[in-house]
């Protein structure tokens, strides 16, 4: 009975992150890691070029579409400032009129947010996002551009 025990306990200490993630990337998961971003990733990252998961769940809600409005006025709301970049860009793409009000409040902060590009890491004001954002500027590569519907 012990090893049989032990061997259980093991399985679920082992399956446990992947549980985690799973629920992260549930209906709201995409929501979760936007809100709590520390960061704004580009399409590629890192020396591979990889997709990270904040740049997925970015996806994901872009691809919801209006279905996204309520998280995207939360990340803007309640988000760290690199969620407040992805909320501006989700709402520009959904609703320009409001993503131009939106990014008012954006435009008075003095706060600074990195971005990934490929392997460079470069701090940009936040007023200057929101104003890139709004006026058609490049910040990142969306979904749009990286081939349409990103899983």
């Amino acid at each position: 009975m012990t090893r049989l025990t032990i061997l259980i306990a093991a399985v679920i200490l082992l399956a446990a992150p992947g549980l985690a993630l799973q629920s992260k990337q549930g209906s709201d998961g995409s929501f979760e890691i936007l809100l709590t971003a520390k960061q704004v990733d580009d399409a590629a990252v890192g020396i591979a070029g990889s997709r990270s998961e904040q740049y997925a769940a970015f996806a994901a809600l872009w691809n919801e579409g209006d279905a996204a409005r309520k998280s995207i006025d939360r990340l803007l709301d309640d988000g760290t400032m690199a969620g407040k970049i992805y909320g501006l860009l989700l709402l520009q793409h959904l609703d320009q009129k409001a993503a131009v009000r939106a990014a008012e409040k954006l435009k008075a902060s003095t706060d600074d947010v990195d971005v990934l590009q490929g392997c460079l890491m470069m701090k940009y004001a936040v007023a200057d996002l929101a104003e890139r954002i709004v006026t058609g500027g490049h910040v990142i590569v969306t979904p749009a551009f990286a081939g349409g519907q990103v899983h």
